[in-house]
Formats: structure tokens, sequence, C-alpha cells
């Protein structure tokens, strides 16, 4: 999973910063995480290498485990 295999983008860094999805879906920030730009140098793979699924969770499990997004709205309806 990329971004859980990213120190930086889980807030490992000197600011205490992490990605949310709003952060993830820019297309320039993507990109950049699905070329491994924020692995850690010695786990540093391929686009080849990469899961589309394991990208995918990675990237909808810190919003799963924020509690800001308990409920979701959906063309009108909230979705809990």
């Amino acid at each position: 999973m990329i971004v859980k295999d990213s120190p930086f983008l889980m807030g490992h860094n000197d600011r205490g910063w992490t990605a949310d999805l709003e952060w993830l879906v820019r297309p320039t920030n993507f990109a950049k995480v699905l070329d491994g730009k924020y692995l850690e140098k010695r786990k540093t793979v391929g686009i080849e290498d990469l899961d589309p699924d394991d990208i995918i969770e990675g990237m909808f499990s810190s919003v799963r485990d924020d509690d800001r997004f308990d409920a979701i709205t959906v063309e009108g309806s909230v979705v809990t």
C-alpha cells in the first residue's frame, strides 16, 4: 500500500502533516504517489510493480479511519 508505506505521507515529517483524500486526488500529487516519489529510498518501486487495488486501499484507508468522515452525502442523501 503506497500511502501506508510512506512515513512522510503518514505524518512522520517535521510538521506532522498527513496526506488526506483531497491532497491525494489532485492529479499532480496522485501521479507522484503512483511514481513512488514519497516512498523511502530503499522501498522505491516502479509503476509496473504496483497493484491498483493496493493504491485505492491505501488512499481510502485514511478516510475510513478519520472520524470527520463518519457520514458521506451522496446526491442529497446521507450515507453512514
